[in-house]
């Protein structure tokens, strides 16, 4: 079936498209290694995509959506796992841009500037009890503690960047709840 798509769109596709190949060629070895395809995160921040959701104004691409979802579709088709990875980076930076327009919070704008400067690969799956999750309203904070790091709030938030969850997954390391804030929650979620 052939596409309609505006010029943007095929410009954006095109991009996807010169890494299809490599990220398709690589994905067997790195599913079969369980192993982290750097390389292919390497040319997805080369490439820009990595910045495609970022506004533009603050150094990203600017894509909307319907902008998006042809790439996602084209690197799935190459690789599942890093068009995934991408998809959790790209698709809540969108989301904070938006809130970030409409905001103006200089925490968004410093964290989707560091996105669009490559600084920062995000990979994101958060929900707290009682917030809009928009990043500016979480609770739940993240403390150092020995043998990783100890959450402190209501909420189970599953934020990092993305290397550093595949390096402490890979390593069989836990980041585990406060203990005071698991019965609270238990007790909350018994409760309703």
């Amino acid at each position: 079936m052939r596409q309609l798509l505006a010029q943007r769109q095929r410009g954006f596709l095109a991009l996807a498209e010169g890494l299809a190949r490599p990220f398709s060629e690589r994905a067997a070895r790195h599913d079969e290694d369980n192993t982290l395809p750097r390389e292919n995160f390497d040319d997805l921040r080369e490439a820009g995509l990595l910045r495609l959701s970022v506004p533009a104004e603050l150094g990203g691409m600017g894509a909307t959506l319907p902008e998006i979802l042809p790439v996602l579709e084209r690197l799935t088709a190459a690789d599942g796992s890093t068009a995934l990875a991408a998809t959790m980076h790209i698709s809540p930076l969108g989301q904070w841009g938006t809130v970030w327009r409409r905001t103006g919070d200089p925490r968004l704008e410093r964290f989707l500037r560091e996105a669009a400067e490559g600084r920062l690969v995000w990979a994101s799956v958060t929900s707290e009890i009682g917030t809009p999750n928009l990043l500016t309203d979480a609770r739940t904070r993240a403390e150092r503690a020995e043998g990783g790091a100890l959450r402190r709030g209501a909420g189970f938030t599953r934020a990092a960047p993305f290397e550093r969850m595949w390096r402490d997954a890979q390593a069989g390391r836990i980041m585990p709840f406060d203990e005071r804030a698991a019965a609270d929650l238990t007790r909350r979620r018994a409760a309703s």
